[in-house]
């Protein structure tokens, strides 16, 4: 095959190998059946060496969100991999961002997070929104706010980003005092 030759794909070749595809990542992932003439061992091996390298480029962006959960995070990070796929855009800072909302229930915080993975996941929200149905974060460009409690510290942190005048962050401290 020289530069001249023009390799064509059929409609009917395209959505053939479109299915096949997602076949053999289905059974990556662990969601579905091993492909005839695959060998399942391999096929095994291969889905918990992308979902650990998953786990590892998620806990490097989230350094204090990994800390926090400390040995459960692996725990905790396999069993939301199975159920949800990478993202469509932002790479593992979205993927770290999904699964610390997969962490909360009901709204709020999960309890057994600490104040630094807090401000981690109030840091992205500041910078970064929701990308819709794909998944993932887009930055942000305009005005935003967080608030935060922090239980540990006793403290309440403030953030605002302003479009060309960048972030600013306030930490007050929290006293609460008896009657």
């Amino acid at each position: 095959m020289n530069d001249r030759d023009v390799f064509v794909v059929s409609p009917e070749d395209r959505d053939r190998l479109a299915a096949m595809q997602a076949i053999f990542l289905q059974a990556l992932t662990g969601s579905g059946a091993v492909p005839e003439g695959f060998d399942a061992s391999r096929i095994e091996a291969l889905g918990e060496s992308l979902a650990s390298k998953r786990m590892r480029s998620m806990g490097r962006a989230w350094p204090a969100l990994a800390a926090s959960l400390g040995a459960e995070f692996a725990i905790r990070f396999a069993a939301f991999a199975v159920m949800n796929p990478l993202p469509g855009q932002g790479g593992p800072l979205a993927d770290g961002r999904a699964f610390a909302r997969s962490l909360t229930s009901r709204g709020g915080v999960s309890p057994g997070l600490s104040d630094d993975a807090l401000l981690e996941i109030m840091a992205v929200d500041l910078r970064y929104r929701s990308a819709g149905r794909e998944g993932g974060l887009l930055p942000r460009h305009g005005f935003a706010v967080r608030v935060a409690i922090l239980r540990t510290t006793r403290r309440g942190v403030l953030a605002v980003r302003l479009p060309y005048f960048g972030e600013h962050w306030l930490s007050l401290p929290l006293t609460w005092r008896s009657l």
